[in-house]
């Protein structure tokens, strides 16, 4: 018994020091947080991302991990509103979307988003860097940024039409006010003042002859 004991510490503690190495919290990961519209979907954008976030280059400056496990990773901000790139260690997620909390300064398991429940579910563990692997994570934000992007052009193309609709109604409204304006004076000078004024011109003409 003593002898299994004493195989089953290293074991014990090592598996107690990887937790508690991902349940620290990393400050140097906070200045490398960027808000995106959306995350790599496949290894080949995910490396071409990578290679633009450049956290290799923070690799050696950060204590928050060995040098090869301080990555980067594109995730869920913690509400679950936006995407977001960052440079943060390695951490095994438990079957839930992966999420990088600003104010824990780390990624967190959150069971709100529980993956495995998906269409296309993920494994019940998976390290936190192959989250592209599982898109199903993104979609509500997908949705969310469509439905803003119509609605934004929707908007414009309302306000284009108000805007020719006002412009074609005013034109309207001005061209009916100087053709009723110009009946109106041709009416008045029909009636009299205009005529008796033509008619006293003809006999001053006349008298001048």
């Amino acid at each position: 018994m003593v002898t299994i004991t004493v195989l089953l510490r290293p074991l014990l503690f090592a598996s107690f020091h990887f937790t508690c190495l991902g349940w620290t919290p990393c400050p140097q990961s906070v200045p490398t947080v960027s808000v995106v519209s959306r995350c790599p979907s496949t290894e080949k954008e995910w490396i071409s991302a990578a290679g633009k976030k450049n956290c290799r280059a923070l690799r050696k400056s950060q204590n928050c991990s060995e040098d090869g496990n301080f990555v980067y990773h594109c995730v869920l901000n913690q509400e679950a509103t936006e995407l977001m790139e960052v440079c943060a260690p390695i951490w095994y997620m438990a079957g839930y979307c992966a999420r990088f909390s600003i104010a824990d300064k780390r990624l967190i398991n959150d069971p709100r988003m529980d993956c495995t429940d998906f269409v296309s579910p993920c494994p019940r563990r998976f390290p936190s860097n192959e989250s592209y692997k599982y898109q199903m994570c993104y979609n509500k934000i997908y949705e969310a940024n469509t439905y803003i992007n119509d609605r934004a052009k929707m908007d414009v193309t309302t306000i284009a039409l108000v805007c020719l609709l006002a412009f074609f109604g005013t034109t309207t409204i001005v061209l009916l006010i100087l053709i009723f304006l110009g009946y109106k004076k041709h009416e008045f000078c029909v009636s009299s003042p205009c005529k008796r004024r033509g008619e006293k011109e003809d006999d001053t003409y006349d008298d001048v002859i």
